[in-house]
């Protein structure tokens, strides 16, 4: 159950980034991946 809310609450976290800071967030939300973000992701 506490997975459950972890996963909406970071949704509706993502959606507040996005409406407060746009395009800006998306650019960072593509480079770095959302439950580690220590962890880079591959270039293509």
């Amino acid at each position: 159950m506490r997975a459950f809310y972890v996963e909406i609450a970071i949704q509706i976290e993502e959606r507040t980034l996005v409406h407060l800071h746009g395009e800006q967030y998306r650019s960072y939300q593509r480079r770095v991946p959302m439950l580690l973000p220590f962890c880079r992701r591959r270039q293509d």
